[in-house]
């Protein structure tokens, strides 16, 4: 299946250009990302024999090459500049008793929002 995105802002990755665009994502190894005007959901796709289509509004959204990290601990994102803990961790358990159980006992559900909306920006 194929993604048609109307209305979006492309940022492109390596230029940090904006672009208002649309885009046609197409799936596979030959697949892609395409910036277009005027497909509609009805239109065949244009490289490809024809395809299902899946329609996406951006309109207000900004659209960009995803950088995901493969492994990351999202709740740790507000330990940045947390001063050090009252004794040097000699190990892994040290650390985890010292740091990480200590900050995981304090997380309230806005902080943990908070967290993990700066994860993803960082990411």
């Amino acid at each position: 299946m194929s993604i048609y995105i109307k209305n979006a802002t492309y940022i492109d990755w390596q230029s940090l250009d904006f672009t208002t665009t649309d885009i046609l994502v197409e799936e596979g190894r030959t697949g892609g990302i395409s910036l277009v005007k005027g497909l509609s959901a009805d239109d065949p796709n244009p490289s490809q024999p024809i395809k299902p289509i899946k329609t996406i509004d951006a309109k207000g959204k900004f659209v960009t090459k995803s950088f995901g990290c493969g492994h990351h601990h999202i709740y740790s994102t507000l330990a940045r500049g947390m001063p050090a803990p009252a004794a040097t961790p000699q190990n892994f358990v040290d650390i985890l008793k010292l740091v990480w159980w200590h900050v995981d006992k304090n997380l309230d559900l806005e902080m943990i929002r908070a967290s993990a909306l700066a994860a993803g920006l960082y990411c």
